[in-house]
């Protein structure tokens, strides 16, 4: 495992690693499968996002059954803002999310099923993503209201949602409650899609959230919390790509830009582990893929 920060050593080793974690885990080997003692003993998303537990379900059960749907984008915004498969299958078998041109969309109905089924002693959020409601209203409440506001402006928003991915994370991110990391989740589901499977800028365009710039400057050995603007970090990722791409292996799927701004993220946050400076969630093999479905963020597993 790298012992310093380099392209080669470091970033790319840290993906290889994880993902030769994952290619053991689908072998059928038994745990525990990395040999490095951090990767064993906490939580990492993996190096391609489609492969994790959550978007798995959000693929196989939303984006999938509802590819024809003209509120599919919809659908994915709450589909991350729950980010618990329960939870969404319930809203979905509620029929409380609009899936034909003919249905509507009430924050109150939501609001009242979601309630239900937290009131009935189940999850309704997982915690990757930080969604902070307003000071006492009830976080299912608030998504509900955040839905609303979206669908109000359904209009105007979902023809600008087929053409490149830097308009759809920008248009996404002018809603309420989106802003830039909620908006390019959203959008990054929507280009496994007819929507932005096509989009021309795929390795060009990817927003950079503060754990990608922190494992940029790692690469960099510039000092860890150093800012960069936005351009300069998407340059850097930019730049960054043919890199791995040429020290990766031929037999494993091909790396896009989004691939290394999610890695970047989680590549800091193995080096802080690595050096002892964080708290992380560790890591415990588990059975249900219901159970331990959770997204990339800043407590997935390592499976």
């Amino acid at each position: 495992m790298p012992t310093h920060q380099s392209v080669g050593d470091g970033l790319v080793g840290w993906m290889r690693h994880r993902h030769e974690v994952y290619l053991r885990r689908q072998a059928g080997e038994p745990w525990p499968w990395p040999a490095d003692p951090i990767l064993q003993r906490y939580h990492f998303c993996n190096v391609y996002r489609e492969l994790d537990r959550v978007t798995l379900w959000v693929r196989t059960h939303i984006r999938e059954p509802y590819s024809e749907s003209p509120h599919l984008w919809l659908l994915l915004v709450a589909a991350r803002f729950f980010n618990e498969p329960s939870a969404l299958a319930s809203l979905l078998g509620a029929r409380v999310l609009p899936v034909t041109v003919d249905d509507d969309y009430s924050a109150a109905r939501l609001d009242a099923v979601a309630a239900g089924w937290r009131a009935a002693g189940h999850r309704l959020f997982r915690g990757a993503y930080m969604v902070r409601s307003r000071y006492g209203v009830p976080k299912g409440q608030y998504v509900a209201e955040v839905l609303q506001g979206a669908w109000a402006a359904r209009a105007v928003v979902a023809p600008r949602l087929r053409g490149t991915l830097a308009e759809a994370t920008h248009c996404l991110a002018q809603l309420h409650g989106l802003a830039g990391f909620m908006a390019y989740e959203v959008v990054t589901d929507l280009r496994h899609t007819a929507w932005l499977a096509q989009a021309p800028d795929l390795n060009t365009y990817a927003n950079i959230g503060p754990g990608a710039v922190r494992g940029l400057n790692r690469v960099a050995q510039r000092p860890v919390g150093q800012g960069l603007g936005q351009g300069r970090a998407l340059a850097e990722a930019v730049a960054l790509l043919p890199v791995v791409q040429a020290a990766w292996p031929s037999g494993w799927p091909g790396l896009e830009l989004r691939d290394i701004e999610h890695s970047l993220c989680e590549y800091d946050k193995y080096e802080r582990a690595r050096a002892s400076r964080a708290s992380l969630r560790r890591y415990r093999p588990q059975t249900s893929a219901l159970q331990e479905a959770v997204p990339c963020g800043s407590s997935s597993p390592a499976t």
